[in-house]
């Protein structure tokens, strides 16, 4: 019988098509009709050699393009063909894509028709189009750093420390499209989150492991797609973007801990901020966090209330109020430069009289009272002047002398 040379060059690239992935079974998806189908292979005996498209931006997004550049073009690797998909300006991905010479794409990308097994897409933050995933026929891969459905959205470590969770981890699922973060979940990773860790921390560890979970993912992705699994609803949360109003102390709903928290998490991006004498203040530097017993209950702290330890150079502010009140502290050597330092007795602190941290910059302070007499501040003029070094908006500071008598 004879066969039009038309089925045969469609049959040759069936061939190739399948010998590419040569890893059992692969779950292509129709997502029009959001249909499966079922394509076999007919070799598992090597590892696939994938044309991938990489979306990304960020730091997050150059660990898993790193990775992936250095399995690029070897024999052992599992990458045929890598291009970079950023989007405009001066990011990291794009910075490495040129370092590395590899073809860049500016956002939306275009001629992608069959040039492409699979996308990965790592901290993107653009919403795919139905019509770009469908044309790959292994789909579109998303490294996301948490255990979904757990923090869904653009700021899922921020999140993890900021709500305080013990543990996170790394997901890889598959893109879906109309909505971020809800494909079937292809592998997962758990990581215990350290004590007091913050969340540049949590990022670059995550960003790493991340980036092996995807290798790890690509080398058997087909045996991944079959055996999928659904995200539920049970335990889904949202993490959306950090704002700068997420920075303002509440000194009277914040807890010690939280304000902790706060800082670990967007801190380094963010500076903390409260009110000193009417103006805007940031708060740099935090060293920790303790819990402040004062023995002497009848000077009953107001959250926002400050005191000064001579000794340890140590400004205390008072937090939510429990039972026994918990102060916040903040440390000196010329500037605010921690939360909290080991208990002291109370015969140990120099209560500031009338001096307080109020909370919420949108209303109208209330009257104020002026700060003590520098004789009330033996021994503390570290103090004075780090209150001049973290008034950023103060032009007329208070000028500290050398030395109080």
């Amino acid at each position: 019988m004879w066969t039009s040379a038309k089925t045969i060059r469609a049959s040759v690239e069936s061939l190739k098509r399948c010998q590419r992935c040569c890893m059992g079974t692969v779950w292509r998806g129709d997502t029009d009709r959001g249909q499966r189908q079922l394509c076999r292979v007919l070799s598992s005996a090597s590892k696939p050699k994938w044309r991938l498209l990489f979306f990304g931006t960020d730091h997050f997004a150059v660990e898993s393009l790193k990775l992936l550049t250095s399995c690029r073009g070897t024999s052992e690797g599992i990458v045929e063909t890598l291009e970079v998909v950023t989007l405009a300006g001066d990011v990291p991905v794009k910075r490495f894509a040129q370092e590395n010479h590899l073809p860049l794409h500016s956002w939306p990308p275009d001629d992608v028709n069959g040039r492409f097994d699979v996308g990965v897409v790592v901290s993107f933050g653009c919403l795919l189009p139905e019509r770009l995933i469908s044309k790959f026929p292994y789909g579109i891969l998303n490294v996301h750093p948490s255990l979904l459905p757990r923090w869904r959205g653009p700021a899922p470590i921020f999140h993890t420390i900021l709500h305080g969770d013990s543990v996170t981890g790394v997901s890889i699922i598959q893109i879906r499209p109309h909505r971020f973060d809800v494909g079937p979940i292809l592998n997962q990773q758990f990581y215990q989150v350290p004590e007091n860790c913050t969340a540049d921390e949590l990022g670059g560890t995550l960003a790493t492991m991340g980036a092996h979970l995807l290798i790890n993912t690509l080398m058997s992705l087909s045996e991944r797609m079959e055996n999928q699994r659904e995200q539920g609803q049970t335990g889904a949360t949202f993490a959306p973007k950090i704002k700068m109003s997420m920075s303002w102390i509440v000194w009277e709903e914040q807890t010690c801990d939280q304000i902790d928290r706060l800082y670990r998490a967007v801190g380094s991006r963010i500076p903390l901020r409260t009110m000193w004498m009417g103006r805007t203040i940031k708060l740099l530097d935090f060293a920790g966090k303790c819990h402040v017993s004062l023995s002497d209950q009848r000077r009953n702290p107001i959250p926002g209330s400050v005191s000064f330890q001579k000794e340890s150079n140590t400004l205390a502010v008072c937090c939510k109020i429990y039972p026994g009140p918990f102060p916040a502290c903040l440390s000196s050597r010329g500037r605010v430069s921690g939360w909290c330092f080991p208990s002291v007795g109370s015969e140990e602190r120099e209560p500031l009289e009338g001096v307080r941290f109020p909370s919420f910059p949108s209303h109208t302070p209330e009257p104020w009272t002026p700060l003590p007499p520098l004789q009330h501040f033996v021994n503390s003029i570290t103090w004075c002047r780090c209150v001049n070094k973290i008034c950023k908006s103060c032009k007329e500071s208070r000028s500290a002398p050398e030395s109080v008598n």
